[in-house]
């Protein structure tokens, strides 16, 4: 299989693109040339070599006049095509001004598109195969890996722009440890997949993995940008983890910022608990720089407050951002009844924020329970 010099979608080696239908205008003249050569050797020729040189070129000249018609029909429907990436590619990329940072250029340096994918692998045969194997699920057995790498392969051979398969040997790939492998299998996904967003977030949890915190800072955010960027919110763990790293570098309104995304896209108040909260923040410490507290600086203001209303993420202000976060304190501390009055500060100031929401029924919960066990004394 070979990349389309036109869509750059996969294909098998031919002469036409089964994606946009693109034909090679040199193939055309390479078959009409062959044709003439042949009528012409049937002309100038004895009869025993005439009929079979004819027949050679007339082949040849049906060929390149289905071409010429293919190439002919081509350009409306290949308009339409682009016209659908278009509306759904990645953004141009965003770098602070003048930072001369080459750490923040590449995070916000994207040079893919972003098309919008209907798809769902739960309505594909070949996909709900690969997830009814169970490979996805903690501990499964090298048989049932084995078994399930070979069922994705016959996803990505029937459908080698969709991200699911590329997604799935990363996965598959890293339980076994073959971390490269699954590197090049999202890097393929990254040029044939038509949606990218999840890839780049897998590309991330491949380097969190493997300790790279700042080669997975820079897949988050890329998944991030592009996320918001075209409006396709469909991933919160990026959000989730970036927010994390946020606050340990010291820019708690962008840590607030980055989990309402987290419960805009996923309900529930979704948050780490235990050793993988402990796992980043010490990576933090001990990996956070300035460079990544710039590239989070620059995804808060270029991205994620800009793209906030649209979205239909209500911003706190900072006022209400400070309640919430004595809350927190208060909470920390055990003075529950003070905690509850800072977050209702916070949720009459930004009534749809989630987080201060989801905190007060906590302590609302906790104040509940704390009352029936003095009432049962």
């Amino acid at each position: 299989m070979e990349p389309c010099k036109r869509c750059g979608q996969l294909r098998e080696s031919g002469w036409t693109c089964p994606h946009c239908g693109y034909t090679q205008w040199e193939n055309i003249i390479f078959h009409g040339v062959l044709s003439l050569i042949c009528l012409g050797v049937a002309v100038f020729t004895s009869d025993c070599i005439r009929w079979g040189a004819a027949a050679v070129g007339l082949l040849f000249l049906v060929v390149a006049i289905r071409e010429v018609v293919t190439a002919l029909k081509t350009p409306k429907t290949y308009k339409k095509d682009n016209a659908l990436k278009e509306t759904a590619q990645a953004p141009k990329p965003i770098v602070a001004p003048s930072s001369g940072d080459s750490y923040v250029e590449t995070c916000f340096h994207i040079e893919f598109q972003e098309n919008k994918e209907d798809r769902n692998p739960s309505e594909i045969p070949e996909a709900k195969a690969v997830i009814e194997t169970g490979a996805g699920g903690p501990n499964p057995g090298d048989k049932v890996i084995e078994e399930a790498l070979r069922l994705v392969a016959v996803v990505r051979d029937k459908y080698p722009d969709f991200y699911f398969s590329y997604l799935w040997f990363a996965a598959l790939y890293c339980k076994q440890k073959r971390y490269d492998d699954a590197r090049n299998s999202l890097s393929e996904g990254l040029r044939f997949a038509k949606s990218k967003y999840k890839l780049c977030n897998m590309m991330g949890d491949t380097e969190w993995e493997l300790g790279n915190l700042s080669e997975a800072v820079m897949w988050w955010t890329r998944s991030v940008i592009i996320q918001v960027g075209t409006k396709q919110l469909g991933e919160y763990s990026p959000f989730l983890n970036l927010s994390y790293v946020a606050k340990q570098l010291g820019l708690d309104n962008t840590c607030a910022l980055l989990r309402q995304y987290v419960d805009k896209i996923e309900y529930g108040g979704i948050r780490l608990t235990g050793n993988a909260v402990n796992e980043l923040y010490a990576a933090t410490r001990r990996h956070g720089t300035e460079s990544m507290k710039q590239v989070m600086d620059t995804l808060d203001r270029k991205y994620l407050l800009v793209e906030a209303t649209s979205v239909g993420i209500s911003v706190p202000s900072p006022e209400a951002q400070q309640h919430l976060k004595s809350a927190y304190r208060l909470q920390a501390e055990g003075k529950l009844q003070e905690a509850y009055d800072e977050c209702e500060k916070a949720c009459q100031s930004c009534p749809k924020w989630q987080e201060a929401v989801t905190l007060k029924t906590t302590l609302i919960g906790i104040n509940s329970w704390l009352n029936l066990v003095w009432d049962e004394e």
